[in-house]
C-alpha cells in the first residue's frame, strides 16, 4: 500500500481550552507547515472548542484520561484511542510543546517505521570508553536498589513520544494481544517516568524502528545542542519539549525567527560594493537589500570601504576609498572578524572568494547567487570559475537568476535540482527627468553594456549596423565606457564613425536614452538573465535579441529575434522595425505586459522565502 496525505492524521492532546501562547504558537506552526493533513484535537470531554483553533475538530475520551501523566499513559496504551482513528495508517503525536519546521511527514509515513521519534540519546560524557564503564557501575547500583536507570533503559532509542509517528495498525494488534503485558507496564508508571508510555513502545522488540542517526532527522528532544552537532547543523522534522526550561535558551531564538515572531539575520558580506563602482551585481545586492525587511529578514551588510554608487539608496555608514587594494584587503578582514563571531542566521556571499568556507566557524548555512556560467561556457578566465564551482559545491543552496542559467549550473558545476531555486531579476529604472539632459541624437538605435569580450557579439552588431546605417537614416548610440583605440578601429573599418557615439549615463538617464531611442539591440550570444531587457520594457523601447541563451526565457514574445551569431538577420529585423511605426507598438505593447512578470519586490519575497526554507533545515 502507498501512504498517501488521506492517510495520515495529526493528533493534538489537550487537557484544557485556554492554550499558552506558547502552546498556540506552536498549534499555529502545526497547521502552517502540515495544513493539508487532517488535524484534530484529542481532548476530556468537558472541551468543546480550543480557543483560537475553533475550526479543528475535538474527539473526545473520557476525563480521568487527562488528570496527570500516568492517566495520559492510560489514554496511549489503550486500544480504544488507536481505533478511534482506525481509517488512518499512520497518527502522528503532537503535543502542544512540539514544533516542525518542514513538512517531511509524509515521506516519514512512506518509510514504513512502526514508531518513529525523538531519539534519548546520551550525554557525551558516556561516550568514551570510560564513559561507558561509568554508565555500567551506576546501572549496576541503580539495579541493586531495584530503581530503573534511564540511560541504560532508554538511552540511545528512538524515541519520545510527543512528537512521534505511529503506524496505527501495529498500534492496535499490539494492545489487543498484550493487556497483561501493558498492565503491568501501566503499574510501573505510576511509580517511575522511566516507565512512560512512548518508553513501552519504543523498546518493542517486534517493532521497526529507524536507528538513532535516522530518527535525529525526524525529532531532537534531550540535550538539542548535541543533537545538533551529530546533524552538522541541520534541523530535524521537529521537535519537542522546545519550550521547557532546560531547552528554551536553545529554542526560543530559532523557534521565533521560524515563526516570524523574529526577523531572520543574513550577512551580506562586502564582496560586490569593493568590486564594483557600479554595476549588475552590486545593483542587483542592494535592491533586494533595501525589500527584505518587509519579508522578516534583517539584512547585515558587511562593509567599511566603497565608492559604490547603488549603496547611497541603502543609506549605509561607509567611507570613501582612497587605495583601492587596501580597502579591499581591510573589507575582507572585516567581513572574516564578523563572519567568525557568527552573530547572525545565515551568510548570503556576494561573489565567490572562498574566505567565507574558512571565516564559517559556526558552520552557519551559507547562499550563494550565481548570475551567469559565462566564463564557463566561454572558457575564459580560470580564478573565478575555479571560485565558483568550490562555493557552489559548499553552498547549501544557490540562487540562479534564469532557468537557463539554473541548467548550466546543474550541467557544468553538477549540483543537484533541489539544491537551486531560480529568481528572477526586476527593473531599476524609471520614469524620471534626468538632472542633466544627454545629448543624443535625433533618430537612433541604442546598445547598451560592455563590449569588449567576444560573447558581447559587439562586431557583428556593428556590421549589422554598416548595412542599416546605408538603408536608413540613423545613428548608433552606444551606453557605456569610451571607446577603446581597438574598436574606434573596427568602427572606423565599417566605415560607421560619423554615426556611432559612445555616451556614458548616470543612473537617472538611462530611462530618457531608452525612451527616446528607436529601437534597443542586444546582440549578446550569452546572457545570465540580461537586465537591460527590463530597462527598454520599463522605458517603451521596442528591443531585439539574439535567439540564444535565457533570451526566450525571459522576453517571451515581446522581442523581436535575429538568428544567432547572424549579422545579416539582425539587420533584417532592425531595419523592420525602423520601417514600421505598427511593428515597434507592438512591442512596446507586449513588452509592458511581460515587464509585470518581474519585479524586485518579487524577487526579495523569494529569496526571503529561500532564506526561511533553509534556516528551516539548518542553524
Amino acid at each position: 500500500m502507498t501512504i498517501q496525505t488521506k492517510d495520515i492524521i495529526i493528533v493534538i492532546p489537550v487537557h484544557r481550552a485556554q492554550l499558552t501562547a506558547d502552546e498556540r504558537l506552536s498549534i499555529a506552526q502545526c497547521e502552517r507547515v502540515l495544513g493539508r493533513y487532517t488535524i484534530r484535537f484529542v481532548a476530556p470531554k468537558a472541551v468543546r472548542k480550543m480557543e483560537g483553533f475553533e475550526h479543528i475538530s475535538v474527539v473526545h475520551f473520557e476525563d480521568a484520561y487527562f488528570q496527570s501523566v500516568a492517566s495520559y499513559n492510560r489514554l496511549m496504551l489503550s486500544k480504544d484511542f488507536y481505533e478511534c482513528f482506525a481509517e488512518y495508517a499512520y497518527i502522528l503525536i503532537y503535543q502542544p510543546d512540539a514544533f516542525v519546521f518542514r513538512d517531511e511527514l509524509l515521506s516519514w509515513a512512506q518509510a514504513g517505521y512502526s514508531y518513529v521519534g525523538a531519539p534519548w540519546i546520551l550525554k557525551a560524557k558516556y561516550r568514551t570508553w570510560w564513559g561507558r564503564l561509568v554508565l555500567q557501575l551506576r546501572g549496576l547500583r541503580y539495579h541493586l536498589r531495584g530503581i530503573p536507570f534511564r540511560p541504560l533503559l532508554l538511552g540511545d532509542k528512538t524515541g519520545n513520544g510527543g512528537l512521534s509517528l505511529r503506524k496505527t495498525a501495529e498500534f492496535i494488534r499490539t494492545c489487543e494481544t498484550e493487556q497483561a503485558t501493558i498492565q503491568d507496564y501501566l503499574e510501573k508508571s505510576e511509580r517511575w517516568s522511566e516507565y512512560n508510555e512512548d518508553a513501552f513502545w519504543a523498546t518493542r522488540s517486534d517493532f521497526r524502528y529507524p536507528d538513532v542517526r535516522t530518527a535525529l532527522q525526524f525529532a531532537f528532544d534531550l540535550y538539542p545542542e548535541e543533537c545538533l552537532r551529530q546533524t552538522n547543523h541541520a534541523l530535524p522534522f521537529g521537535c519537542h519539549g522546545w519550550c521547557k526550561a532546560k531547552a528554551e535558551t536553545f529554542w526560543r531564538p530559532i523557534i521565533e525567527r521560524q515563526a516570524g515572531i523574529q526577523p531572520l539575520r543574513v550577512y551580506l558580506d562586502y564582496q560586490a560594493f569593493s568590486h564594483q563602482t557600479f554595476g549588475g551585481v552590486s545593483r542587483y545586492f542592494t535592491e533586494i537589500i533595501a525589500r527584505l525587511p518587509q519579508y522578516g529578514i534583517e539584512p547585515i551588510v558587511g562593509l567599511r570601504y566603497s565608492n559604490n554608487t547603488h549603496l547611497r539608496a541603502l543609506h549605509i555608514d561607509v567611507e570613501p576609498v582612497q587605495n583601492r587594494k587596501i580597502a579591499k584587503r581591510l573589507n575582507r578582514r572585516y567581513c572574516r572578524q564578523a563572519i567568525a563571531a557568527g552573530q547572525f542566521d545565515l551568510i548570503h556571499a556576494t561573489y565567490f572568494d572562498p574566505y567565507v568556507l574558512s571565516a564559517n566557524k559556526h558552520q552557519r548555512p551559507l547562499v550563494i547567487t550565481i548570475h551567469d556560467m559565462i566564463d564557463e561556457v566561454m572558457q575564459e578566465g580560470h580564478t573565478t570559475p575555479r571560485r565558483k564551482a568550490l562555493l557552489a559545491k559548499h553552498a547549501t543552496h544557490i540562487i540562479a537568476v534564469s532557468e537557463h542559467t539554473k541548467k548550466d549550473v546543474m550541467q557544468i558545476l553538477h549540483v543537484e535540482d533541489d539544491k537551486i531555486s531560480v529568481v528572477y531579476h526586476g527593473n531599476s529604472v524609471t520614469a524620471v527627468e534626468p538632472q542633466r539632459l544627454p545629448v543624443l541624437p535625433e533618430r537612433y538605435v541604442l546598445y547598451v553594456g560592455g563590449r569588449q569580450r567576444k560573447y558581447k557579439n559587439f562586431e557583428l552588431f556593428l556590421r549589422a549596423m554598416q548595412s542599416v546605417e546605408k538603408e536608413e537614416k540613423v545613428e548608433i548610440v552606444c551606453v557605456g565606457t569610451p571607446f577603446t583605440e581597438k574598436e574606434k578601429a573596427v568602427i572606423q573599418t565599417y566605415e560607421l564613425e560619423q554615426c556611432v557615439r559612445s555616451l556614458f549615463a548616470e543612473d537617472d538617464q538611462l530611462y530618457y536614452i531608452y525612451h527616446h531611442a528607436q529601437c534597443f539591440v542586444y546582440p549578446s550570444c550569452y546572457e545570465g538573465f540580461g537586465l537591460p531587457i527590463l530597462e527598454a520594457w520599463s522605458a517603451d523601447c521596442p528591443l531585439i535579441l539574439s535567439h540564444s541563451s535565457c533570451f526566450p526565457e525571459i522576453a517571451g514574445e515581446a522581442a523581436a529575434y535575429f538568428k544567432e551569431n547572424n549579422a545579416d538577420d539582425l539587420a533584417k529585423r532592425t531595419l523592420d522595425l525602423l520601417r514600421s511605426e505598427e511593428a515597434r507598438q507592438e512591442l512596446i505593447e507586449r513588452g509592458k505586459a511581460r515587464l509585470q512578470t518581474y519585479s524586485w519586490d518579487k524577487a526579495a519575497e523569494k529569496i526571503a522565502s529561500v532564506y526561511r526554507q533553509i534556516y528551516s533545515q539548518y542553524v
